[in-house]
């Protein structure tokens, strides 16, 4: 039984490495579209309240802060009611559809699957979700792994930790906190950082605190804006904030990780990816991108 779970496994890994690969129609469209008229749906995307996307280009959060500091002062951040509805609405969203339409689906078959793995070879494991919004990944791993043997933590900002206490009110092996929990007290097996580690400004020293102060097992990393490109920052707008946010050059990133004592066991591409003017330049952020990072013992 083991070997059959594990070679399903293995496929269902391939799978998604050569899906991943594919051409999907939005990548045909960039590539036949003229520039000019791709600037065009640019600009159009921009003056829509439902804009999302990266505007500006900068060397670091302070000089983003500072050409845009009236704006980012008026938008707010992470930590506002309207924020924290929308990351509760996300988890509905993802709990109401079928799993090959959830926003994020490869990184979530990518957890699900790393998760089959551990829990079976420990039975149990303590996770940490730092960003982890209201739960969605901890939702997703119980309606497709079935009542595993999960210690679920989810660090967020107070207005979001709020709406997740009062979701998973009923459930016990979910916690909640806004503050980081005590290392000497509490350890853990896997980390997880999904579309969080880029709106931190030193996530250099973060990722070293959390990795000497929990000393995990496995680091999952996933939606990160990166690729063959400079490092530099950007303003990240939605309709419910902006924000500073890196845009990462991923082998840098994967560099430094290693130097934390970690190797890379799965990295994997994401379909979105971003394009932005700055002074008449143009930058592109090719995709998001993921790591699942394993301790070396």
């Amino acid at each position: 039984m083991t070997v059959v779970m594990r070679e399903r496994i293995s496929l269902l890994h391939r799978y998604i490495s050569d899906i991943s690969k594919q051409i999907t129609l939005r990548k045909l469209i960039e590539e036949i579209t003229p520039p000019i008229i791709a600037r065009l749906i640019w600009l159009v995307r921009r003056l829509t309240v439902s804009y999302q996307g990266y505007s500006g280009v900068y060397s670091s959060f302070k000089e983003c802060w500072k050409q845009n500091r009236e704006l980012l002062s008026k938008s707010g951040s992470f930590n506002n009611p309207a924020f924290a509805r929308l990351s509760l609405q996300n988890t509905k969203d993802a709990l109401a559809k079928p799993f090959w339409s959830v926003k994020e689906n490869c990184a979530t078959v990518k957890l699900v699957s790393l998760l089959s793995l551990e829990l079976g070879r420990k039975g149990s494991i303590k996770i940490l979700d730092f960003g982890g919004g209201v739960g969605i990944h901890y939702a997703l791993c119980q309606r497709y792994l079935r009542n595993p043997q999960i210690d679920y933590t989810v660090l967020d900002l107070p207005e979001v930790v709020s709406r997740g206490k009062e979701f998973f009110s009923d459930t016990k092996d979910i916690h909640f906190t806004d503050s980081m929990p005590s290392p000497k007290r509490t350890k853990f097996d896997m980390i997880i950082l999904s579309s969080v580690l880029h709106y931190i400004d030193d996530y250099r020293k973060l990722l070293k605190d959390i990795t000497s102060g929990y000393n995990p097992d496995i680091l999952f990393l996933s939606r990160l804006p990166a690729g063959e490109i400079p490092d530099f920052v950007t303003m990240q707008t939605i309709p419910e904030a902006s924000f500073p946010a890196h845009c990462f050059n991923y082998t840098k990133l994967r560099d430094f990780c290693l130097s934390l004592n970690y190797t890379v066991e799965d990295s994997w591409e994401e379909p979105e990816s971003y394009e932005l003017y700055d002074k008449e330049r143009r930058y592109t952020i090719p995709h998001y991108k993921g790591m699942i990072l394993r301790r070396i013992e």
